[in-house]
Order: C-alpha cells, then structure tokens, then sequence
C-alpha cells in the first residue's frame, strides 16, 4: 500500500511537471499573419518584395503538397494572437488578399528584433488614460467615465482592477477594490449554494481583518443587480508577492466616484493615505495625441499610416511593427490609436 501511495505521488508529480512543460512551450508560441498562398515562388517572391518596400517585415515559407509545393507569403512576428490579428486587419486591402493571424512556423531569426504582444484594447468612448511613474516604474491608469466602477491598472508586469492605487517608496502596492460577497455563477448556483458562499466569505474577511461580523455586514454595497459586495484595502508587496488584507472598509453611505467611496479604518496604526498623485500625462479620445515621433533609448516610433513603424537606434533596421498610430511610449510600451480603440503592447 505504501509503495502505491508512493507511486501515485511520483504519477502526480511527473504529470505536474509535464503540464508546466506544457504551457511554458504554450506560452513561447508566436504568431504572425499570412498575407497571401500560390503556386508559383516568383510571384510570391515579388509581392515578398514589394511588402518588404512599403516596410512589412515579409517572408516566405514553403509548404509540401499532394498537389506540388504551396508557398505561403507571411509578415510580422507577434507575441499572441490579438496582435497578429490587429495587423491582419490593418492589411486589409494590400495585395488584393484576406491577412489571417496564424500560428508562426519557419520565422526567420532576424526578421525582427523583438515582438509585440496586445497587453489591453480599450474603446476610445469615455475612456482616460492617466499615466505617471515612481521609483523607475510606470502607473497607467485606464479609466470608463460615468460607470464608476475600478479601473484597470498595468505596473510593470503587473494588471489589475482597483477604484484607485498607490506605489509607496517602500516597493508596495496598496489598492481600493471590490470583493463580491456572492459568487461569481449566481444565479446559476441554488439559493443554498449562493448563501453558504456568502456566509463563508464573511466570515473569512471578519478574521483576517479582525473586526466583528456585524461591521462586515454593516459596510456592504449592492451593485445595479442588488449583489452584494464589500470595498477592502489591499497592500501587495512587489517583491514577493504577498497580499495583506489592510483594516478598513468603503462606506456605503458615502458616493462612489471615479475613485471609489471614502473608507473607515478600524486601526489607525495602519492608516494609510492612499491618494494618487496628479499624473505626468492624461491622454482621451479628444486629446490630439498621435505623436509623429516617439524616442526612447533603445528605439523611435514613428507614424505610418495605419501602423507603428519602429527603428531600432542601434542597427539602423526599421519595420511595421504594430497597427495603430503611437500615442506614448517607454522602453517596453507603446501605446496606440487603432480605429477606435487604444491599444497597450507590451514589446519583448
């Protein structure tokens, strides 16, 4: 029996580790977009040509068929499929063709220098984009007006939702947000199911935040489909990761605006002021903000009709990198204005 016990524990492992390989492999897949499929190579390689001198980052792979040899002319190489796909449709037209994000094979090793990966889409209705930076770090704030609910927050590698956030000096994120006190399938669970959820929800954050459950169930808000929810203060420790559930509750007597409602803290020790500084550049659907040119120490954006070119200072090689038209950008982003929406990449 032991010796099962020992071998269904190895099984579990290695199946552990064979899914981990998995995704890793999964995630490393890139993407690219086929512009067009023949027969014939020198007609592929003249239209190669011709990409290659409106600035499409153009190659050819071979394909063996029943019926003799396919060559597939593709451009681009992208870190995930919304990005290929965005480049696809800002091909339309080129070639007389339909471009399709496909999944990449045979893509040369210095077609680009690095690619691009869709990080956030955003309509350009009603949204505003605040950006600042602290300790060498990027806060970008994307907010929907006249819906007042958390808005979506991207600090280095980090995203999440909050009615506001702050970066202190010492490495942390401390966030105002929501937490449902219903789950997430409701009304697909029972009745029974739904309130033992909330009855254990409650209780859990009555422990963590050491406060009695009446206070729990004295700050509740209710949402426009009267569910119920609490706003809390959480403190993230950038380092390693670590949550921390702070002492404090939004006030459903108080409104909520674009950054949430006021708290109440039940330990002033542990107050904190969690107040966002005013940004370094606000950026919305009105703002003028199609740069021509953007630099940074390693690359310059530039605008190329409906596309981001990028030069790599370096080299001197240049490309069609993204769809839209650069708004902003550091070393690892760029943000753009593709049709209607504002598009965050992420470069790599």
């Amino acid at each position: 029996m032991t010796r099962l016990l020992v071998n269904q524990k190895l099984f579990k492992v290695l199946l552990t580790l064979m899914l981990l390989g998995f995704f890793t492999n999964s995630l490393a897949i890139s993407y690219t977009v086929q512009v067009i499929a023949l027969s014939s190579e020198s007609n592929v390689k003249l239209l190669e040509e011709r990409l290659k001198k409106l600035g499409f980052p153009a190659y050819t792979i071979t394909i063996p068929t029943n019926q003799g040899q396919i060559f597939r002319l593709r451009v681009g190489s992208f870190a995930n499929r919304e990005a290929a796909q965005k480049y696809a449709q800002a091909m339309q037209g080129f070639l007389d063709s339909a471009p399709v994000a496909q999944l990449a094979e045979g893509i040369p090793d210095n077609l680009v220098p690095f690619e691009a990966k869709t990080w956030a889409s955003f309509s350009t209705k009603d949204t505003i984009i605040k950006i600042d930076s602290k300790q060498d770090k990027t806060i970008i704030r994307i907010q929907t007006l006249g819906e007042f609910t958390e808005a979506s927050y991207f600090i280095d590698e980090l995203s999440f939702t909050a009615y506001r956030a702050i970066l202190t000096d010492d490495n942390k994120i401390v966030r105002v947000s929501s937490r449902r006190l219903w789950p997430e399938v409701y009304p697909l669970d029972s009745n029974t199911e739904r309130d033992i959820f909330y009855q254990n929800t409650v209780a859990e954050l009555a422990v963590k935040l050491d406060i009695e459950l009446g206070e729990i169930q004295k700050h509740q808000f209710l949402n426009q489909k009267s569910e119920p929810f609490l706003v809390l203060v959480e403190q993230m420790d950038i380092q390693t990761g670590n949550f921390e559930l702070l002492k404090a509750l939004g006030k459903p007597e108080s409104r909520i605006n674009e950054y949430g409602p006021e708290l109440e803290w039940f330990d002033a020790n542990s107050k904190v002021e969690i107040v966002e500084s005013k940004p370094e550049l606000i950026i919305t659907n009105q703002s003028k903000a199609i740069a021509q040119e953007l630099e940074t120490p390693t690359w310059i954006a530039r605008s190329q009709n409906n596309f981001t070119e990028l030069e790599i200072i370096a080299t001197k090689q240049k490309w069609l990198l993204v769809a839209g038209q650069p708004i902003w950008a550091t070393e690892g982003l760029l943000l753009t204005k593709y049709n209607d929406m504002f598009e965050l990449y992420q470069l790599k």
